[in-house]
């Protein structure tokens, strides 16, 4: 390494910091010469091998040049999923120091004949994002599915293709950092859903996409078939290979129609024909001369058709199920790569993934004085749904999770309509907080929730897009949506799926490592017993290894502390569960105030801020009343020794009466009022 700047290479000048990004599998046959262009332009190759079987892994593994250094990273799945791959490790590249990241094919190779002529292209290029369009090469002597010479003539039709690749420098990286390379590596967006650059035109690339009969029906059979396979094909993807099949299998093709598909590679031709460039008076074209005597070398000898397809039939893939038609993403981990959902924000926006592991929280010793206060407060916030579930009368006790526990991420499985999980984005507004929520389902129900069709992921995504535009969704079943996530990466889970006791399970230990040292759990219908509900058996085996406690209405919703580190919180759910009267005028609060809040929500209209003035008045009148039987109710009277159990407890009864005027004041719509005469005073008397 030269310490002075970073670079393998010790006879390099210190200048840019060139990568090249690589998704590739079986190039056997001109991997060499691919590799020496790459030690002759580029300091360092990150390769995706998607698990190759005719010689190109080990000629990657083996290949010895002290300029270059090679990154190979393994990946199993089988469908090609390019735009994943080149997104995650051109970050990667970035983050290792690249200056500028080189989206290549193993059949692609720079125009140029030195380095300097390359770094003098970028000097000259005036933009962050350089276009390098395709020649398509035509050789004159085709080879086998095992050689190639690459240093014969080639013509060329004189025209550069419609189709280009994309370099990348790190200004424009850091300037976008959702920045995403599209399938192909053709264009790139400042961020998914915005508007496609191409860059400024810039050094070509001379592209080998028909070596040989063999590699070319190799290639395209293999192709179409991961093509058809996909769970996500987009529009218009795999047509090139198509109308490819169809005049492969049609019959013979000679070494003149051949040179034909050559030349039009990328575009969708229905008919083959004879080519002669020679006649055509098409120029000339050779691969820069350092490739010239790289067939590759003798220990690393392609292996035969028959031995590639035969160690294709014995390839074991990642057979991971998507939900139909959604987006992937890429995870490095160690020296392989891992297709996974992709978190997508409101806004449209891809989440780099994965989410990592958290810092160290900072753990209170206890809560703070003006905590009581501050949950009466917020439990009594309006509800902000546009569609109401099973968990309407628990929202209350979303907000006050919210209050105490203050979580950098908050993960909700299995979210249907967004009912609770709107909730918790709410409150993060309210409160101010820096939370990243996180909503995950494959939403497609299941035989509690109910099965539904795409109107329910399509309102949901509408109005996370409309009202909470930085927080995320994933498009997944459970346990794949897992893989998004480092272990230690979530404060508050929320397991609301299929509910079996086998299915909550599952889901509970799957996801546990992913729960910080201050992490909490909380399951939604622990007192379901019908209909094959099992939640209530695994709320009975956890709360016996956990601080626990339950809520009975709406369902029931148990909550345990899993974290590793002490917490006040964990006190609190074990004076919950360990005292009675606690346990009841807690129980009572929040299934009363769960009710005016719901009632108060219906009494607003359909949509939030579309109010009826004369029924809202209507139903506070009837607030009014309810809260006043509250007060004379058999509850509260029950609930009398727990109150004066409390009393003697240092500003016990002061935060209560507070409490209490706050909830009334929430609900009554007197809060705002109140809220300025209080500021007005402040400022008055300092």
């Amino acid at each position: 390494m030269d310490s002075a700047c970073g670079r393998v290479s010790t006879t390099r000048a210190c200048g840019l910091r060139l990568a090249a990004v690589v998704m590739m599998r079986n190039e056997g046959d001109i991997i060499r010469p691919f590799l020496s262009q790459c030690a002759e332009f580029f300091d360092e190759v990150y390769i995706a091998d998607v698990r190759a079987t005719d010689g190109t892994t080990e000629s990657l593994r083996s290949f010895s040049d002290t300029r270059l250094k090679v990154h190979v990273f393994e990946v199993s799945r089988q469908e090609r999923y390019q735009s994943a791959l080149t997104n995650q490790l051109s970050r990667k590249a970035f983050a290792q120091g690249a200056d500028w990241v080189f989206c290549l094919d193993g059949d692609e190779f720079l125009g140029a004949d030195s380095r300097d002529e390359v770094e003098q292209a970028l000097a000259d290029l005036g933009a962050d994002v350089m276009r390098m369009p395709w020649i398509n090469l035509v050789p004159t002597r085709f080879g086998t599915f095992t050689s190639f010479d690459t240093a014969q003539d080639f013509h060329w039709s004189g025209r550069t293709s419609v189709f280009s690749k994309v370099a990348i420098s790190s200004l424009f990286a850091a300037n976008n950092p959702n920045y995403y390379v599209e399938e192909g590596s053709h264009a790139i967006r400042p961020a998914f859903g915005e508007t496609a650059i191409q860059g400024q035109p810039g050094l070509p690339l001379l592209h080998l996409p028909v070596r040989s009969l063999e590699r070319l029906k190799y290639k395209i059979g293999l192709g179409l078939r991961l093509v058809r396979a996909k769970h996500n094909r987009f529009p218009g993807e795999g047509i090139h290979a198509d109308s490819l099949d169809d005049l492969l299998t049609k019959g013979a093709i000679a070494a003149l129609e051949l040179r034909f598909l050559a030349a039009t590679y990328g575009s969708q031709v229905k008919q083959t024909e004879a080519l002669e460039p020679e006649a055509l008076g098409w120029p000339v074209r050779r691969l820069p001369s350092f490739l010239h005597g790289m067939p590759g070398s003798a220990e690393n000898i392609p292996r035969s058709l028959s031995e590639t397809l035969l160690a294709d039939a014995a390839l074991s893939w990642d057979q991971t199920e998507f939900v139909s038609g959604s987006m992937v993403g890429a995870v490095i981990n160690g020296d392989r790569i891992h297709i996974v959902p992709q978190p997508v924000a409101g806004s449209g926006n891809f989440c780099v993934l994965p989410f990592q592991a958290l810092a160290p929280a900072i753990v209170p010793e206890r809560f703070a004085e003006d905590w009581l206060t501050d949950l009466v407060s917020a439990s009594c916030t309006p509800i902000r749904a546009w569609a109401f579930s099973a968990w309407a009368e628990l929202v209350p006790v979303m907000y006050s999770l919210f209050v105490l526990l203050r979580p950098r991420r908050f993960v909700e499985l299995g979210v249907h309509n967004g009912m609770s999980f709107f909730a918790a984005c709410q409150i993060v507004d309210r409160l101010g907080l820096a939370t990243e929520c996180v909503a995950v389902d494959s939403w497609v129900g299941d035989e509690h929730a109910g099965f539904h069709d795409t109107s329910v992921f399509d309102n949901f995504r509408a109005y996370l897009a409309e009202t909470y535009p930085s927080q995320y969704f994933i498009q997944a079943y459970f346990a794949v949506a897992s893989s998004c996530f480092d272990d230690g990466s979530i404060d508050l889970l929320h397991i609301d799926g299929l509910h079996t006791y086998e299915a909550v399970k599952q889901d509970f230990e799957t996801w546990l490592p992913k729960l910080s040292e201050v992490g909490v759990i909380f399951f939604h219908d622990t007192n379901e017993f019908g209909r094959g509900f099992g939640v209530w058996r695994l709320w009975e085996e956890l709360k016996q290894r956990y601080p626990a406690y339950e809520f009975a209405h709406q369902h029931g919703l148990g909550i345990i502390y899993v974290g590793r580190e002490p917490h006040p919180f964990a006190e609190l759910l074990r004076q919950l569960s360990g005292n009675r009267h606690y346990a009841t005028l807690t129980q009572a609060y929040f299934e009363r105030i769960g009710t005016l809040l719901v009632e108060q929500r219906s009494a607003s209209g359909p949509l939030v801020g579309n109010r009826h003035p004369d029924d809202l008045h209507q139903r506070l009148a009837d607030l009014q009343a309810r809260h006043d039987a509250v007060l004379n109710s058999t509850i509260w009277r029950i609930t009398a020794p727990a109150r004066a159990l409390l009393t003697p407890l240092p500003g016990f009864r002061r935060a209560l009466r507070r409490g209490l005027k706050l909830s009334w004041w929430m609900v009554t719509g007197q809060l705002p009022r109140r809220y300025r005469e209080w500021q007005s005073a402040r400022t008055k008397f300092g």
